[in-house]
């Protein structure tokens, strides 16, 4: 159930130094709009808060919440805080969930389903990049919202998938929607322009800072039916997304990668925790209820392409598998999964897999 309050005691929250996202909703369930009304004595008894924190709310400028909203105004920029109609309210779902969000586009992306967020590695192999891409590119296509951070490798690659296929993605950012640096100021208009929306929960003029990030996660983690780790190493920050979205109930994929690169230690670990492996896009597709089209028909042109060709009938297979299932050397079966990829028929995958398209 929505809190029944207005955006302003919401804004003035958010502006109110010592005051997190837990104690700004107890205050306004305790009190809503006559918060400001209130006795610091009163507030001072809502467990948390204390003399100081107390003090500090009834000092809070109803003016310079007033300057942020016609800032905003002035920006193109959409303030939702939980009592709003159009609050996603999946975010509910995450202890410490924002209390106001800034949204440049369409608010309506927000509560939009099935979304897949997508996360991993900054420095990201081209192959991730390049399947990440595509797999975004055929889940949008199919009516899913892609939810990613706006940041270089995986998260770029998924933006540009959903946007290919004409879709809608999602940037959660981790500073103000006015703070962002060129190349996400393109993708970022473009991502408004075909019907997504890139949001954060910080004022559009806050510079990013190192601590937003992880804080973001959650975000991207709530808003999400489902997370795929595309490709992460021990130490990633998509881990992060990836156990917070497991805490909150949503289905966690991993995109593993040949078992000797340190790439993707973080995803192999996830699936070792439990994670589903994501071996094909089908495998997400299945998961969110999107039915996947007939695949194109295809027809090998010689006995070496048939051979390949019947032995991925039943799966994705290693370039080590797919050749004694072939019974063809290496060297052989090289130029034919070139000249099979080239026509659309099979696909490359992580860790030297290959699979019919």
């Amino acid at each position: 159930m929505k809190p029944n309050a207005s955006t302003e005691p919401w804004l003035r929250l958010y502006l109110t130094r010592g005051v997190g996202p837990q104690l700004g909703r107890k205050l306004v369930a305790r009190f809503g709009d006559a918060l400001w009304d209130a006795e610091p004595g009163a507030i001072a008894r809502v467990p948390g808060v204390g003399p100081q924190t107390a003090a500090a709310i009834a000092r809070a400028s109803a003016e310079a919440a007033q300057r942020l909203k016609t800032r905003c105004q002035a920006l193109g920029v959409a303030i939702l805080t939980p009592s709003d109609p159009a609050w996603p309210e999946r975010l509910e779902e995450a202890p410490g969930a924002p209390l106001v969000l800034f949204v440049a586009g369409n608010v309506e992306a927000l509560r939009a389903a099935p979304q897949l967020a997508v996360v991993g590695a900054r420095k990201a192999l081209a192959e991730a990049r390049r399947i990440t891409q595509r797999w975004c590119a055929a889940l949008a296509e199919r009516g899913a919202v892609i939810t990613s951070g706006l940041a270089y490798g995986i998260d770029a690659a998924a933006h540009e998938g959903a946007l290919a296929a004409q879709g809608r993605t999602i940037a959660v950012i981790g500073g103000g929607l006015m703070r962002l640096m060129p190349w996400q100021q393109r993708l970022a208009r473009r991502i408004v322009e075909a019907g997504g929306c890139v949001v954060s929960e910080h004022a559009p003029d806050v510079e990013p800072q190192p601590a937003f990030f992880p804080q973001r996660n959650r975000i991207i983690a709530a808003l999400a039916d489902a997370v795929l780790v595309a490709q992460a190493g021990e130490r990633s920050g998509a881990l992060i997304t990836a156990r917070l979205a497991a805490d909150y109930g949503r289905d966690v994929w991993a995109m593993p990668g040949p078992v000797w690169s340190e790439a993707f230690a973080g995803a192999h670990r996830l699936i070792q925790e439990g994670a589903m492996l994501a071996a094909d896009v089908a495998d997400l597709m299945r998961a969110l209820g999107l039915e996947a089209k007939a695949a194109p028909s295809f027809t090998p042109e010689s006995d070496e392409e048939r051979k390949v060709w019947d032995a991925l009938a039943a799966g994705p297979l290693h370039v080590d598998a797919l050749a004694h299932h072939a019974g063809l050397t290496l060297d052989a079966l090289l130029p034919i999964l070139l000249a099979l990829e080239m026509k659309g028929a099979i696909v490359r995958l992580p860790g030297d897999r290959y699979g019919r398209a």
